[in-house]
């Protein structure tokens, strides 16, 4: 599974990576529910790896319309929170993690 690889070369080297545990943007602005799959192999693997939660609002409007017309002109807002020591139990860290999330995301 690359998603290990990654978590595996993060820890080795002291990297960072991006994860977006929602996976495809909502097309209304409201966050869809986590897939923790990736997320929990990523703390598994980089256990000293710090996570950074970030709320990107308006992200929805660049492709409500598909693809065509672009969102052109809308304005992208990212509220980054502060970051959370992995403590091993994922399950109550995801749900933290997204609860951190999603109290940052709005409607504008």
């Amino acid at each position: 599974m690359e998603i290990s690889k990654l978590g595996k070369y993060i820890e080795a080297s002291n990297r960072s990576a991006v994860i977006f545990p929602e996976g495809t943007r909502s097309r209304t602005g409201h966050p869809k529910k986590f897939q923790p799959t990736g997320l929990k192999v990523l703390m598994k693997q980089a256990p000293s790896a710090l996570i950074v939660p970030i709320s990107i609002n308006n992200s929805w409007k660049m492709l409500r319309y598909g693809k065509f017309p672009y969102g052109i002109g809308s304005h992208l807002y990212f509220d980054v929170h502060k970051p959370i020591e992995n403590n091993g139990n994922s399950d109550d860290m995801l749900a933290q993690i997204e609860a951190v999330i999603n109290s940052g995301v709005n409607s504008f």
